[in-house]
C-alpha cells in the first residue's frame, strides 16, 4: 500500500563541526515491534547522537521525538530515488566525531521499494528488524491506529508476514549487516538485548539503560476489546506458512515465545 501524501520537509542546513554520512543504523521495523523503546534507549547512550534538544528532554511520545526517531523519507520515492535525494537523505544523519547515528521507521520493511532505495543511499548501514508474534502485532496495529474495522484488516495482516518482506531486504543486504531481535525476548532482557543491539553497530554495550527507560510504558494506548478465539484461529492458519518459512531466515527467534505458534 502506498502511504498517504503528507508534507516533506527538506534536510536541515548541517552545522559546523558534524559529520556528515550514511546513517549508521537504521531499524525497518515491523511497527508495533519496540522500535520507539529501542529509540528511547538509544537517546541517552553517550555514543549514539540525536539533536541535543531530545536529551532529557522530550517525551518519547511526542511529535518532536517522533520527527526525529522516524524519518520517513523513502514514502516520498516510491516512484524512483535520485542522486539529489540520496544526498538530501544523507544530510538527515550530522553526528560528531565519532558517534553514531540512524533513525527507526517501523513502515520501511513493509514498504516493498525501500530495501533497494535504501541500499542505493546508505549501503553500509546497519538493518535492524523488530519482530512479534505476529497475531498479537496484528491486533495491535489494528487498536494503535484506532481502527478496528475490517476495511483496514488487510493491510496490518500484510504487515505480519514477515518472512516475505525480510526476503526482499536480505536481497539488498548481507545477512552480517541485518540483525533481526524478538520483540518478546527483548522484553524479557531488555538490557541484555540492547547490548546485543550496541555491539551490532560498534558502540559500547556496557552502557545500560536507565530503570526509568526500561520500565517505561511506550505507546501503549488504552486497553481495547481482545480477538475472539476463532479470529485467532484464522490468522494462525493464515500466518503459518510464513511463520515457518522464517524460522529458516530468522533462526534466532524462539518459536516458543509466540504463544500462538508455540
Amino acid at each position: 500500500m502506498i502511504p498517504s501524501r503528507r508534507d516533506y520537509p527538506l534536510a536541515p542546513d548541517v552545522p559546523a563541526g558534524l559529520e556528515l554520512k550514511e546513517p549508521d543504523l537504521v531499524c525497518i521495523g515491523a511497527q508495533r515491534c519496540g522500535t520507539t523503546r529501542i529509540a528511547v534507549f538509544f537517546a541517552t547512550h553517550p555514543d549514539f547522537h540525536y539533536p541535543d534538544y531530545l536529551k532529557g528532554v522530550l517525551k518519547p511520545t511526542s511529535n518532536q521525538f517522533l520527527n526525529v526517531k522516524e524519518r520517513h523519507f523513502f514514502e516520498r520515492t516510491h516512484t524512483g530515488l535520485t542522486d539529489d535525494q540520496i544526498t538530501e537523505y544523507r544530510k538527515w544523519f550530522p553526528r560528531p566525531p565519532g558517534k553514531k547515528t540512524g533513525e527507526f521507521t517501523p513502515r520501511y520493511m513493509y514498504d516493498y521499494w525501500v530495501a533497494e532505495q535504501l541500499h542505493a543511499a546508505a549501503p553500509s548501514t546497519k538493518i535492524l528488524v523488530m519482530l512479534r508474534d505476529p497475531v498479537e502485532r496484528f491486533w495491535s496495529g489494528c487498536q494503535f491506529s484506532g481502527n478496528v474495522e475490517p476495511a483496514t484488516f488487510n493491510e496490518h495482516f500484510q504487515r505480519g508476514l514477515y518472512a516475505a518482506q525480510l526476503a526482499e531486504w536480505y536481497r539488498y543486504f548481507p545477512r552480517d549487516q541485518v540483525l533481526v531481535v524478538q520483540y518478546e525476548q527483548f522484553n524479557i532482557t531488555p538490557r541484555e538485548s540492547f547490548a546485543e543491539i550496541c555491539r551490532f553497530i560498534g558502540i559500547d554495550d556496557t552502557q545500560s539503560p536507565k530503570d526509568e527507560q526500561v520500565e517505561a510504558k511506550v505507546n501503549a494506548g488504552q486497553p481495547r476489546p481482545q480477538l475472539t478465539e476463532e479470529v485467532k484461529k484464522s490468522l494462525r492458519e493464515a500466518y503459518r506458512a510464513d511463520v515457518e518459512a522464517l524460522t529458516k531466515l530468522a533462526p534466532n527467534i524462539d518459536i516458543k515465545l509466540w504463544k500462538n505458534f508455540a
